[in-house]
């Protein structure tokens, strides 16, 4: 079943992406929503040219479809699992650690919004709607990113880019051969992602 969302927090003037955490969770729970981001990237990319909007209409109606087994249901929960994951620090305030809950989940649930939103204008042909939920989508999921360190964003980077390289035949998948390709830590890293999330 879909996660529930936190429970609200008390209005607060504090912003939540000050909260102290102590443990951020492992980048094998970071690197599939990553993937995400760059699909969104792509969508952004692919809305502004009209020859690409019946592919891209394919991939989110494959994307919202499939009931409580939908990619859109997938990708929120690995969200809602990334959060759960999150040690806050244990003197902060229950009050704030719901703020930077709350901030997080509503940044993931604006960006399934925004792509819904753009399924149904790519099957109107507004092209003016159609680029305006691609924009849209595309910041809300940055801003999701945004509420990650810096450094765990880049090092996630790397590793995407380390396991591509990596991937010689381009399968999406790596074998043992092209596992010792990677460095200790990507590869440490990277079997932990398959064995959680499975691979292409």
């Amino acid at each position: 079943a879909a996660p529930n969302p936190p429970a609200p927090a008390p209005a607060s003037t504090s912003s939540a992406s000050v909260v102290s955490v102590q443990e951020w969770p492992s980048l094998e729970y970071l690197e599939p929503i990553y993937e995400f981001k760059l699909a969104v990237d792509s969508f952004q990319a692919a809305a502004k040219d009209n020859a690409k909007w019946p592919y891209l209409k394919i991939l989110l109606d494959k994307f919202f479809s499939g009931g409580l087994y939908s990619e859109k249901n997938y990708y929120s929960g690995l969200s809602f699992k990334y959060m759960q994951l999150i040690r806050y620090s244990e003197t902060e305030l229950k009050e704030f650690i719901k703020l930077d809950q709350n901030e997080r989940y509503e940044a993931m649930e604006a960006t399934m919004k925004h792509l819904n939103d753009l399924k149904d204008s790519l099957g109107k042909g507004n092209a003016d709607k159609i680029n305006a939920d691609a924009e849209a989508a595309r910041k809300s999921l940055s801003d999701w990113f945004a509420l990650i360190p810096s450094s765990d964003v880049k090092a996630v980077e790397k590793l995407f880019r380390a396991v591509r390289l990596a991937d010689k035949d381009r399968n999406g998948r790596l074998s043992e051969g092209e596992l010792a390709a990677l460095s200790d830590t990507d590869r440490n890293i990277w079997k932990k992602r398959v064995n959680n999330f499975g691979e292409a």
